[in-house]
């Protein structure tokens, strides 16, 4: 009795549907990337405070990027932040900011176009 159990709670967990990993992209400032039925863009670099590697500051600072999420012929804006929220949900994906680059060095202005923003993407 107790093997024919585990041998039908075997067959039933073997039936699920495995959940996707998460997938990781890169995406240049500027560029879209598609990943899981998604278009995401890197539209906009709209707070660079995080302190310069050559500077003592007694907050860390953050950085914040708007990204431009498509599926289909809708769009939705995200913000992610270095600091907080570091995700949000587009189209039932969730999408992480796990890295920022380049980090800065010095204080001052910071072009946009050379900063690459490392995402992870879940399914649906």
């Amino acid at each position: 009795m107790q093997m024919r159990i585990s041998a039908t709670l075997l067959a039933l967990v073997m039936a699920l549907p495995l959940a996707a990993a998460p997938k990781t992209i890169e995406v240049p400032y500027g560029k879209a990337v598609k990943v899981n039925k998604l278009t995401i863009t890197f539209a906009e670099l709209a707070q660079e405070s995080r302190c310069p590697r050559t500077v003592t500051c007694i907050w860390a600072g953050e950085a914040t990027i708007r990204l431009v999420v498509r599926k289909g012929s809708k769009s939705q804006a995200v913000l992610l932040s270095t600091h907080k929220p570091t995700t949000a949900t587009a189209f039932g994906c969730t999408i992480e900011l796990v890295d920022l680059t380049p980090y800065p060095e010095e204080p001052g202005k910071h072009d946009a176009r050379a900063y690459r923003a490392k995402l992870t993407v879940g399914s649906p």
